[in-house]
C-alpha cells in the first residue's frame, strides 16, 4: 500500500504510528502550505484600514452566554480543552460569568484563544481497506465547545454588518450580470436619468477588489479578531 504499513490484526498498541500520524498530518494542512496565516499582513489590511469603522465592538451579555451554553448539544465530542458540552450546559447558570468573562476578552482584545484554534482530528477511511495515505482518508476535527459558543456569539453580534445587501449581484448564486443590468432597466423606467452608486458597485468586478470591499462596512475589531 501506498504510504500505509500495515497494521497488526489483533491491535495496535505495540506499534509505532509517529510514522502514518506524521504523513496525516502533512496531508491535512497541505492546502495552508505556503501561506502566512499569522501575518496579519498577507490580509493586506493597511489598503482597507481606513475605511473600517473604529468604534467599540459590541460586547455580549451574560444572558446571552448562557443561552448560548444552553443550546449546546450534549452529544457532541469534547474538544482538546477536555470539558465536554453537557458539563457546560448543565451548569450554565454558574459557568456563564466564567465564559462571558473569556469571550469578552477576546472580543475587546482582538485575540482568538490560540487553544481554541487547536482541533482533535480524526482519520476516517474513504475506502476499505485503505491502500494510499494521501487519497484514501479524510479528517474529523472537534473542536472546543467553549470556541464554538465564541463564535456564535461573535456571530450574533455582527450578524447585520454581515448581510448581504439586496442590490448585491457578484459572487452569488442566481445573480449574474444579467441580473444586474434587468435591475438597472427597471429602475431607469422610474428614474432614467439617475444611476445609484450602490447599483454601479453591484457590478462585476475582480476578485481582489471583492475581497477588499467585503470588509469596509464592518468592525476593525472584529476584522483584526480572528487572526
Amino acid at each position: 500500500m501506498d504510504g500505509i504499513s500495515n497494521l497488526p490484526v489483533n491491535g495496535c498498541q505495540n506499534y509505532d504510528l509517529s510514522e502514518p500520524t506524521e504523513k496525516l498530518q502533512a496531508v491535512f494542512t497541505s492546502p495552508w502550505n505556503g501561506m502566512m496565516l499569522d501575518n496579519a499582513a498577507s490580509y493586506d489590511l493597511n489598503s482597507v484600514q481606513h475605511h473600517l469603522r473604529e468604534t467599540d465592538p459590541p460586547i455580549p451579555s451574560i444572558g446571552q452566554v448562557k443561552k448560548a451554553l444552553n443550546t449546546l448539544k450534549v452529544k457532541k465530542a469534547t474538544g482538546i480543552d477536555g470539558i465536554p458540552a453537557w458539563f457546560l450546559k448543565q451548569y450554565s447558570e454558574d459557568l456563564a460569568p466564567v465564559a462571558h468573562n473569556i469571550i469578552t476578552s477576546s472580543i475587546i482584545q482582538c485575540k482568538y484563544p490560540t487553544l481554541y484554534k487547536q482541533a482533535l482530528i480524526t482519520p476516517v477511511p474513504k475506502t476499505t481497506p485503505p491502500k494510499n495515505i494521501e487519497t484514501d482518508f479524510r479528517q474529523i476535527s472537534v473542536l472546543p465547545q467553549i470556541a464554538k459558543v465564541l463564535e456564535k456569539i461573535q456571530l450574533q453580534l455582527n450578524c447585520a454588518d454581515l448581510t448581504l445587501k439586496n442590490n448585491q449581484h457578484a459572487f452569488l448564486k442566481g445573480r449574474s450580470t444579467t441580473s444586474v443590468l434587468t435591475e438597472m432597466s427597471q429602475n431607469s423606467l422610474t428614474k432614467p436619468k439617475t444611476l445609484r452608486t450602490a447599483e454601479k458597485a453591484s457590478m462585476p468586478f475582480s476578485l481582489t477588489l471583492a475581497k477588499r470591499l467585503i470588509w469596509w462596512t464592518i468592525e476593525s475589531s472584529f476584522l483584526n479578531w480572528p487572526l
